[in-house]
């Protein structure tokens, strides 16, 4: 027997498409808020959303005498043809959200018209209007939602924990932030705020706002145009890359969507800058023609076809190669600062004593030997000086059996031995005991074949002399590599023995 169910069982039903979970609830009213023009929303959640959600706005507000009919299934105020679907460019048009949440949870509504002198609180519990009345109230609208899915427990069953919703909701929230600068949003999250955005309208603001100081600076601007729209946002650069595509954020006019498309042609965009599973951090806002897509596809509204693809595709490929080419986001080397504090003494036979600004003569190929450390003052000059008499002679490699063995049998790794001293601030009076150090040293030098150490960067890389050229090594790339032929070269002296996996079985007559 066919029948036609009552209204509150079709708005339970509908809610379980609309309404997957906590986030989903934070989603649709929010995105009412910003269809109502406010400029300040204000989010509070508990416990994962489960107990309370409570959205603030300062937006247009509702009509008294409208309160309860946008409660009501499919009532709307966004559309009223279905040829509006074609040009529609606000964020809700199908008039579910407020029915599906109404009918799972506890509501409380208040809202006020500027127009008007008093707002109208409406409550309702399980889809049911429990009161309805007239009350002083600020313009915009507040709805506080309680006790979620309280009549619904096989969905109830099926959420994560509190704190893994409570998360998915902060992650939408950074995508509502994104999406809309030009709004201020607070987020509270368990009485503990979470972020605030100025609604200044500049996206690289928001983003600090968000995500901190470190990753805003590592962006780009782009701003692409063409001839029905076009695109603006923040490109990362490969350094703030990421292990998946959880920022990879795109807006179309203003909503934030899902779209494979999209992800393939910034992937393919960053193809020659990002490694090998690392995704780029992303914010891209594409505004377009409303009639060259089509929202209406997903129940929440997260999915969108497209009605010409590879124009799409071709022009976010565009865009994003367009901004590297005109910026350059291969990061630059700036000259370290000198400083007057200690640096790691590491030629284990060297001996310079600098009291004040503790450095001593490096030996780059000694890279690993930490050396004694010893002070001297004079006590005839109230500032530290250079005591000539005790720096030694570099100890050649030779004297290293282990170095030796290690690295000096191959060829390939042979360098040179050559003493620096790192750049100091030092008196004046004091330079020439520098210079006649120096040139004392220099005689002990001996070069490699063709190959000479010329320096060290950022403590970790040699810089390399080979004739016209200068290389640039990894030391521990080379310490590996080292490792690697003493253990080829050991392998191909002995005997290797294997052992089979499974024992074989010998039958003797």
């Amino acid at each position: 027997m066919i029948k036609i169910l009552d209204t509150y069982t079709i708005n339970k039903i509908a809610a379980g498409e609309v309404i997957e979970r906590p986030a989903s609830v934070v989603k649709e009213l929010i995105e009412n808020s910003i269809d109502a023009k406010a400029t300040s929303i204000t989010v509070e959640v508990k416990n994962g959303g489960l107990d309370l959600i409570r959205i603030t706005d300062n937006g247009s507000g509702i009509e008294k005498d409208q309160m309860e009919i946008a409660f009501l299934r499919h009532a709307t105020s966004k559309i009223t043809f279905a040829e509006d679907l074609q040009t529609i460019l606000s964020l809700g048009f199908r008039g579910e959200a407020l029915a599906s949440i109404a009918s799972i949870s506890h509501i409380e509504m208040i809202s006020k018209v500027s127009s008007s002198i008093t707002g109208k609180k409406v409550v309702i519990e399980g889809g049911k209007i429990q009161s309805a009345k007239e009350i002083s109230a600020s313009d915009g609208t507040s709805i506080i939602m309680k006790n979620l899915f309280y009549n619904v427990p096989a969905r109830k069953a099926f959420l994560k924990s509190n704190s893994t919703e409570g998360a998915k909701i902060t992650d939408y929230m950074h995508k509502l932030a994104l999406a809309n600068p030009n709004i201020s949003f607070k987020y509270f999250l368990n009485n503990k705020s979470v972020f605030q955005t100025s609604g200044s309208s500049n996206l690289h603001t928001t983003l600090f706002q968000l995500y901190g100081k470190n990753i805003a600076n590592q962006t780009l601007n782009l701003d692409f145009s063409f001839n029905n729209g076009y695109i603006i946002g923040l490109l990362g650069k490969p350094s703030i890359s990421r292990g998946n595509r959880n920022h990879e954020h795109f807006f179309i006019n203003g909503r934030y969507i899902k779209s494979k498309l999209l992800q393939e042609a910034t992937e393919q965009a960053y193809k020659t800058f990002t490694m090998v599973g690392k995704y780029p951090f992303i914010v891209l806002h594409l505004n377009i023609d409303p009639a060259e897509i089509d929202i209406n596809v997903h129940p929440a509204k997260l999915e969108i076809r497209f009605k010409n693809i590879d124009i799409i595709y071709s022009l976010v490929y565009k865009a994003i190669v367009s901004t590297f080419d005109q910026q350059n986001i291969i990061p630059s080397i700036q000259e370290v600062k000198k400083e007057t504090k200690l640096k790691k003494e590491i030629a284990k036979s060297t001996q310079l004593e600098i009291p004040s600004l503790k450095k001593q003569p490096i030996s780059p190929i000694k890279m690993f030997d930490i050396a004694n450390k010893k002070e001297a003052t004079d006590s005839s000059q109230s500032k530290p000086y250079i005591k000539a008499e005790i720096v030694k002679p570099v100890e050649l490699i030779e004297d290293d059996k282990d170095f030796k063995k290690t690295l000096l049998d191959i060829p390939i790794a042979r360098e040179s031995v050559k003493t620096y001293f790192p750049d100091v601030d030092i008196k004046a009076s004091d330079k020439f005991k520098i210079n006649k150090l120096s040139s004392n040293i220099v005689k002990q030098i001996v070069y490699g074949i063709d190959y000479k150490i010329i320096g060290q960067l950022f403590e970790t890389y040699w810089l390399i002399q080979h004739h016209d050229e200068v290389l640039i090594m990894d030391q521990h790339a080379a310490h590996e590599r080292v490792m690697y032929e003493n253990y080829r070269t050991r392998a191909g002296k002995s005997t290797a023995v294997g052992y089979p996996l499974n024992p074989v079985s010998v039958l003797g007559n």
